[in-house]
């Protein structure tokens, strides 16, 4: 029987619990490269791992694989952090806020008030802030002191934010909020969300994006500022809680029945 391999740290997130509900745990086979010994045959690998975990494990190990990766490799690495995100829009001409690394004085020249900070490897909306000017001169004597250097310093933009879900040609399209108690708007934030319409506006950009990052699979973050909208992440291993509660879809049936799966059946 063709087993599909899922490379994941964290083997009960609500993400792996469906997939295995749906395909059957004789099906799965669940691998930390951080810990398991090498895993058995397989046919397929779907990647649950992000760069958090502060180091490259298993996109070594997806280096060395022979057999098809979900989402491609190449994806994988390209929106594995802020900063490697920041440099392929840019590159690629999609349209993103001003950005600098802490090791960088860019934000010296920003015509702002308010900075946001955000870590370069980071999920769930962990560590973001907004900072004023003083406030981030001290942030980030304190971030230096501890040699805590991998965060991202943007300036703040107030304005409507998206996410775009997309999974082959299917799109949700979601309004989010944050809490009030966040910045954030993530889920894992206490961010909320409604399903909407994208604005006509912003689709052909959208388009653009999931087009040049090959990713068959991710959820795009934007804002839609007045000065021009703005990508603010293209996440490649998102969460599909939130989506599921509000669409009332099997997002994990939609993502097993894409042809990349069709061998499991």
């Amino acid at each position: 029987m063709n087993k599909l391999l899922v490379l994941a740290k964290n083997k009960e997130t609500y993400f792996i619990k469906k997939l295995i509900k749906e395909l059957g745990h004789q099906r799965v086979i669940l691998y930390n490269p951080w810990k398991d010994h090498g895993p058995s045959e397989f046919t397929n690998i779907l990647v649950r791992t992000s760069g958090i975990y502060g180091d490259s494990k298993d996109l070594d190990f997806l280096h060395q694989a022979k057999v098809p990766i979900l989402n491609p490799l190449s994806s994988l690495e390209i929106f594995r952090s802020k900063s490697s995100q920041y440099k392929f829009f840019d590159l690629a001409h999609h349209p993103c806020a001003l950005w600098c690394s802490i090791k960088e004085k860019d934000f010296l020249n920003w015509q702002t008030d308010l900075f946001l900070v955000k870590p370069d490897f980071g999920q769930g909306g962990w560590g973001i802030e907004v900072l004023s000017g003083a406030a981030l001169n001290n942030w980030i004597k304190e971030k230096k002191i501890k040699g805590d250097l991998s965060w991202i310093i943007q300036p703040y933009l107030k304005a409507s934010e998206y996410r775009v879900f997309f999974i082959g040609d299917e799109r949700f399209f979601l309004k989010r909020m944050s809490s009030g108690k966040n910045v954030a708007a993530n889920f894992a934030a206490d961010g909320e969300a409604r399903l909407v319409k994208l604005p006509e506006h912003l689709t052909d950009m959208v388009e653009k994006l999931i087009k040049t990052s090959q990713a068959y699979y991710g959820a795009i973050d934007l804002l839609d500022h007045a000065k021009g909208p703005v990508f603010l992440e293209l996440n490649v291993v998102p969460g599909i809680e939130q989506l599921e509660a509000l669409t009332h879809h099997n997002i994990i049936q939609i993502l097993v029945s894409a042809k990349f799966f069709c061998q499991q059946s």
